[in-house]
């Protein structure tokens, strides 16, 4: 049983990594599920695991949720990074599972049966089989209450009515409905005739959710930035922050991870990978964004051996843990208090 934690966190990483994730996924779990609790442990000196102090975070991060310090992702990153690394400390290992409150669903033994059997066929990975299982395990269920008494009988009137009710909960993963059907029916297809109607259903495509967000209308950008005290350190890097990303357009992890380096000074320019993307961009810079960012990395940093630009005001001088970071200063500002 393991009780240090960094060795705790390590253990969890390669865990995940055998499990097939992808990088960008292992990269979160890493700065949003396991960095901030360790940090929590080394800001109060603390290095072995303490199922208290795990519970007590627990409590520390829906209240910062309930606050609006935290948004609800975060929140579920946190929550799940304290269950894996508490599960290792426990067991020694860690199965991979999706952290739900919802009921199990119960199958008569002959779709349980073939479920089972079609989830050990798939080639994915563990995240990936679980997944469409459960959507396989819903439609094997629907199939049944509605009349149905074995899965090789479904009809297409019965695979329409469970889109249609499975879009209601899930409307933002009718992809993963559809995949998993596919799969299941190919499945079918070695065992009976299905109805070659099946295929009707699945091929057209979805039409996509764009949904458009509100902006901030340029006088209440000039307004945010007016209340930065800019005199103080803390005030300096806010102002740069904030200043960076409303001429930018960066996403907030990219903020973030901003590294000295990516400054171009002389030719005025930023050159960094996305972290969402993995792909290059270069933007210019604006006189005055550059001017802040100065005055912030020359009089307003901490001084540290970090590459990242942006780090925390209070020592330990760490950088962000992500883009949550960079949203909490975004909401300090639009607060009524600072008005």
């Amino acid at each position: 049983m393991e009780n240090n934690m960094k060795e705790l966190v390590q253990t969890a990483m390669q865990l995940l990594k055998s499990f097939g994730l992808k990088e960008s996924t292992l990269k979160s779990y890493d700065t949003r599920a396991f960095r901030p609790i360790l940090h929590y442990y080394q800001t109060h000196y603390i290095n072995e695991f303490q199922e208290s102090l795990m519970n007590k975070l627990e409590i520390i991060y829906q209240n910062q949720f309930e606050s609006g310090f935290i948004t609800k992702s975060s929140l579920n990153w946190r929550i799940r990074g304290i269950r894996i690394i508490s599960e290792i400390h426990t067991t020694g290992g860690y199965v991979w599972k999706v952290y739900s409150y919802k009921k199990a669903i119960i199958l008569p033994d002959s779709f349980e049966q073939m479920v089972t059997d079609f989830v050990s066929r798939l080639n994915l990975s563990e995240k990936r089989k679980q997944n469409l299982g459960s959507i396989i395990r819903r439609f094997a269920r629907f199939t049944y209450d509605h009349g149905t008494s074995a899965l090789a009988e479904v009809t297409p009137l019965t695979v329409r009515e469970f889109m249609l009710h499975i879009s209601s909960d899930r409307p933002k993963s009718m992809d993963d409905v559809v995949d998993a059907l596919k799969k299941f029916f190919r499945y079918l297809n070695e065992k009976v005739d299905l109805d070659s109607s099946f295929w009707l259903l699945l091929i057209a495509p979805r039409s996509r959710e764009h949904k458009v967000k509100p902006c901030m209308k340029a006088d209440e950008v000039y307004q945010l930035l007016e209340k930065i005290n800019r005199t103080s350190a803390k005030g300096k890097r806010d102002f740069a922050l904030l200043i960076l990303a409303s001429t930018t357009g960066l996403r907030a992890g990219d903020i973030a991870n901003l590294k000295l380096t990516d400054i171009i000074w002389q030719h005025k320019e930023l050159h960094l990978t996305q972290g969402k993307t993995e792909e290059i961009l270069i933007l210019p810079l604006q006189k005055k964004v550059m001017n802040a960012l100065a005055d912030y990395i020359l009089y307003g940093r901490p001084k540290s051996d970090s590459k990242n630009v942006f780090l925390r005001s209070n020592a330990p001088y760490t950088p962000f843990f992500d883009g949550a970071s960079v949203a909490c200063v975004f909401r300090k500002y639009l607060s009524p208090k600072l008005q």
